[in-house]
């Protein structure tokens, strides 16, 4: 296990005791996604509810010092073929030997995540998942 996957599974650990808290449950990651590392935690019920932290990796400080990892949270819920995604917070900084550490504002932060997520409703979800592509076949001979 390399150092990386040491910090973000002790990262996945402690929050992971936040949101078991309030019945989120993990649902993956440490999993890359377009060059961010997410991290997953989603509720089911009459509509799915997920919050997601996403790290990006950034510059390091010095040449030889820690890489800076910046997170934003984003909340989401999904019904059928309706769903809505909200970026919640951004700009939370921290290296690779801090993330078993965090604390304060980004807790609080992913607090507050939870709470917008318990507040959507199935009105909220109106974006559209797109329909399932079927080829289609050419009436010319």
């Amino acid at each position: 296990m390399s150092p990386r996957d040491e910090f973000f599974e002790s990262f996945r650990d402690l929050l992971s005791k936040e949101f078991h808290a309030r019945g989120f449950a993990f649902l993956g990651g440490p999993s890359d996604r377009h060059g961010a590392w997410e991290l997953s935690f989603g509720r089911t019920g009459v509509i799915n509810l997920y919050v997601i932290i996403a790290g990006i990796p950034r510059r390091r400080q010095t040449n030889t010092g820690p890489e800076v990892i910046t997170f934003e949270i984003v909340v989401g819920a999904d019904h059928e073929d309706r769903f809505t995604r909200r970026i919640v917070d951004r700009g939370f900084d921290f290296t690779e030997n801090q993330l078993q550490f965090v604390s304060g504002s980004f807790l609080r932060a992913v607090s507050e995540a939870m709470n917008i997520a318990e507040r959507l409703t199935i009105d909220d979800l109106t974006d559209r998942y797109l329909p399932p592509h079927s080829p289609t076949r050419s009436t010319r001979q």
